[in-house]
């Protein structure tokens, strides 16, 4: 009896073992899914729960499933692994209604099967909420690192696409000042021949059908469209390789042939500039290349060289032939190509800053040309700089047996162009312009014409110089040293010259002794605002459009000059009016004692004795030195004084053979040294006040005696005009230099020397003329010096 109730007890404390053995394994579990977070970690704190704390021999948890986005693997063992079946019980895995692994125990004995049984299946609910936990938090990591490498996707992406918006607008940057530098080369290349054409136009219409006239000019409009086709066809040519429509037409020629005939094209061109050309290489290579191709990439290379190789300077052609392919190097001597331009030089509308300073005319695209048709021909074409001697060269590789391609009769491909001629700036054609010929005797005033292109320049020097004298220099830095010596009465400048620039040449035209008062007229093909904007703050008072008419030009000169010289006459009686202030109480001080002396002198003679009135006496001597003197002090007094005067003029009409007249008379010992020349032609009377051109004519046919020298030759000319009566006096000396035209007038300077004249003379004629409302002023002549009066018909209000 008493066993009985031991043994219930003994198997109430085993069941109460059991269950408290499913408890802590539970809560083992429950603290290994609570200490860690990582699937990894839980699954190896559940296997050590089973072994250290559940007593089975050994545990293990495979997991291998694809969980919504997130695929798990992982295995966790621990323990004895048997394989004995006995001992072992598997168990699936289930989370969120999935079968994900599963996990297996080995128990100690196959008799504790059962009972770790039922500790197993206490404890799977709380392993599958610890599993299920720890995969929740690994799609939590999961989506974190997913959503940090799309961010980093994302921003990489961005930053991509930021980088590719910046090369893109790089790009349109680069395509825009590309178009802004095609649209300026070509804008000049295109408006210098159509002014060339429109001005040989106008003057074949001016020249009433005279044979030899016409048949120039229309040479020279053939040579002007010509130069527009070849740049026409350029630029198609351009286009179509840009869009892959250029066809190449290789045939059988002789390449050595095509590059020694290209060679003694461009040895006019180049012995001109001092320039030695060579061919070296076979007498004959045969090949099949395209032979308009070769000429063009060939052409445009010896157009460089010949542009860049100074005075001197050695430019060599070499073909080296080998079976498969021929090598082309043009070498020159030149000062090479800069480092920063080499990166470049192969794109469309490219020059160098060399070539812009040098104004070298060109549109930028002869080695982007030459580029893509070597390329075309699988080819190609690099250059090199070289330092000793100093120089380029470029190397074209081409295949030299191209397949002969049929090209069918309706294709839309284009096809290279005509072979490139020589530009006109370098062809034989192109000569400087002459000095030219003047259609009138007297030029209205003196132009200095400052362009580089001579066909241009030719024309225009022919045009201006129905009116003026004109003078032509071909670059900036000649110009000033031409302005030097000329002194002109208006500048014409382009813009785009080698040496130095238009705007450059204005400025430094401006700051010379003189010539501030003297116009600058800008002509340019640049037709933007900021090129006016700068030509105007250079100093330029005119901005001139090619292409431009003879009769535009002609009137904007007009303009200018009419107001240079009402500018000089204001400047002028600026300049009086201040000296009169300073000068005429001093004459009137003077001229008193002057005249007080004179009026005592005729009784001082006559109380003389008889013995020192004779010529040799002490006496006599005397008298003549202070009559001479105080006459002389008193006309010095009446000429400052006259100076200071800017009154009304009194005039009335006056008979200009009968006012010579009186001017011959009084200069009639001066006349009988040189030989007078009179050309009259006035028919019409003067309205002048009479005795003060007297007197300017006295200063100058005097001055002009006195710079002809005994001997020499006096010529005094007169004729009507529209407006005004001219009067010209000239001689046969040795001029005065162009650089003291303009100061000749200015009061008290003289050539002479000491003791020979007061410097006056000039000064007072100019008053006078001014006065009429005229004018007097140097013209320029061969030989001596003229000075030309103009006395308007009426009185200028």
């Amino acid at each position: 009896m008493h066993d009985e109730p031991d043994d219930r007890l003994s198997a109430e404390l085993q069941s109460l073992e059991r269950q408290a053995r499913r408890l802590e394994t539970a809560h083992s579990i429950i603290q290994a899914v609570h200490d860690e977070l990582s699937l990894n970690k839980v699954l190896e704190g559940i296997v050590e729960s089973f072994v250290e704390v559940g007593g089975f021999a050994g545990a293990e948890i495979a997991i291998d499933a694809k969980i919504d986005s997130l695929h798990v693997k992982h295995t966790s063992q621990t323990g004895v692994i048997s394989s004995d079946e006995a001992v072992t019980r598997r168990t699936p895995v289930f989370i969120r209604g999935q079968e994900i692994g599963t996990v297996t125990a080995y128990c100690v004995a196959p008799e504790q099967l059962e009972e770790q049984s039922e500790l197993l299946e206490f404890v799977l609910p709380t392993l599958f909420m610890g599993i299920d936990h720890a995969v929740s938090f690994a799609e939590v990591i999961d989506y974190r690192n997913t959503l940090e490498q799309r961010v980093e996707e994302r921003t990489a992406q961005l930053v991509e696409a930021h980088a590719q918006l910046e090369r893109t607008i790089d790009d349109l940057r680069e395509a825009r000042a590309a178009r802004d530098r095609f649209f300026a080369n070509i804008n000049h290349e295109i408006r210098t021949p159509l002014t060339l054409i429109q001005l040989a136009v106008e003057q074949i219409e001016r020249a009433g059908g005279n044979p030899s006239v016409t048949s120039d000019k229309l040479d020279e409009i053939k040579a002007s469209t010509r130069r527009l086709m070849q740049l026409v066809n350029t630029l198609l040519l351009l286009s179509a390789g840009g869009e892959g429509k250029v066809q190449i037409r290789p045939s059988a020629i002789d390449i050595a042939a095509v590059l020694q005939r290209l060679v003694r094209t461009w040895t006019t061109a180049a012995e001109r500039g001092g320039v030695d050309i060579s061919y070296s290489g076979p007498e004959e290579c045969g090949g099949v290349v395209d032979e308009a191709a070769l000429e063009t990439i060939i052409g445009n290379l010896l157009s460089n060289a010949v542009k860049f190789t100074p005075s001197g300077g050695l430019i060599t052609v070499l073909l080296l032939a080998e079976r498969d392919r021929v090598t082309i190097i043009v070498r020159d001597t030149g000062s090479g190509i800069d480092e920063e331009f080499m990166q470049r030089m192969f794109g469309r509308f490219e020059r160098s800053a060399d070539a812009t300073a040098r104004g070298i005319r060109g549109s930028g695209i002869g080695l982007s040309l030459s580029k893509e048709l070597v390329e075309l021909q699988r080819g190609t074409i690099e250059a090199t700089r070289h330092e000793h001697p100093s120089g380029t060269s470029f190397k074209v590789v081409i295949p030299r047996h191209q397949p002969i391609v049929a090209v069918a009769a309706n294709s839309d491909g284009t096809s290279v162009a005509t072979p490139i001629q020589l530009p006109q700036e370098l062809s034989p054609q192109a000569a400087r312009p002459h000095p030219p010929t003047r259609k009138k005797e007297i030029a209205e005033a003196t132009i200095l014409l400052a362009e580089d292109d001579p066909a241009l320049a030719r024309h225009m020097v022919e045009i201006l110089a129905e009116k003026y004298d004109v003078v032509h220099a071909m670059n900036g830095r000649d110009a000033l040293e031409v302005a030097a010596k000329h002194m002109p009465d208006v500048l014409i400048t382009d813009l785009d010259m080698p040496e130095m620039n238009g705007l450059e040449l204005t400025k430094r035209f401006l700051e010379m002794q003189g010539n501030a008062l003297t116009p600058v007229l800008i002509v340019s093909a640049y037709s933007g605002l900021g090129e006016r904007l700068a030509g105007f703050e250079a100093g330029a008072v005119d901005y001139v459009l090619k292409p431009f008419s003879a009769d535009e030009l002609h009137a904007r000169i007009r303009s200018q000059l009419a107001l240079r010289k009402l500018a000089l006459k204001l400047h002028e009686s600026e300049a009086l009016a201040s000296m009169g202030v300073m000068s005429a109480g001093l004459a009137h001080e003077l001229r008193n004692p002057a005249n007080a002396i004179i009026n005592a002198l005729e009784p001082l003679w006559s109380l003389l004795p008889a013995s020192e009135q004779e010529p040799d006496a002490v006496g006599a001597q005397l008298y003549e030195i202070l009559t001479t003197a105080a006459s002389n002090m008193r006309e010095l007094c009446s000429n400052i004084l006259n100076i200071s005067r800017s009154g009304p003029v009194t005039r009335r009409l006056e008979d200009f053979t009968a006012l010579l007249g009186r001017v011959r008379l009084v200069l009639r010992s001066v006349l009988a040294k040189v030989r007078v020349i009179e050309d009259l032609q006035l028919d019409r009377a003067l309205y002048c006040a009479g005795p003060m051109i007297e007197q300017i004519l006295i200063n100058l046919i005097d001055n002009a005696a006195y710079a002809a020298g005994p001997g020499g030759e006096v010529r005094i000319a007169a004729w009507a005009e529209e407006d005004y009566a001219i009067i010209e006096v000239s001689d046969s000396g040795p001029g005065v230099p162009a650089n003291l035209h303009k100061k000749i007038f200015d009061p008290f300077f003289t050539t002479k020397p000491i003791g020979e004249g007061t410097g006056l003379g000039l000064a007072v004629s100019r008053r006078i003329a001014l006065n009429h409302g005229g004018d007097l002023r140097v013209v320029r002549r061969g030989v001596g010096t003229a000075f030309r009066l103009e006395l308007p018909w009426q009185a200028k209000a």
